[in-house]
């Protein structure tokens, strides 16, 4: 295809990406997540239940069981 021919194109859509991207400027944001010991997350659709150990090595996520909340 003709580097020409997409350019136009391109341009020819502008008006829509730009209200497209004010639209989504515009959206509520989620409120930051805290995460607190003993709490139920989800991922994968499963429930787990978070247990925070603070130590000094560097951060990492374990699935100790596969428990359904």
């Amino acid at each position: 295809m003709n580097i020409d021919t997409i350019r136009v194109f391109a341009i020819s859509k502008l008006a829509w990406i730009r209200k497209q991207q004010e639209k989504m400027r515009s959206q509520e944001r989620e409120s930051p997540r805290e995460y607190l010991d003993r709490r139920v997350i989800t991922c994968g659709g499963s429930g787990y239940l978070l247990k925070i150990r603070h130590n000094e090595t560097a951060p990492a996520v374990q699935v100790l069981h596969s428990r359904w909340f």
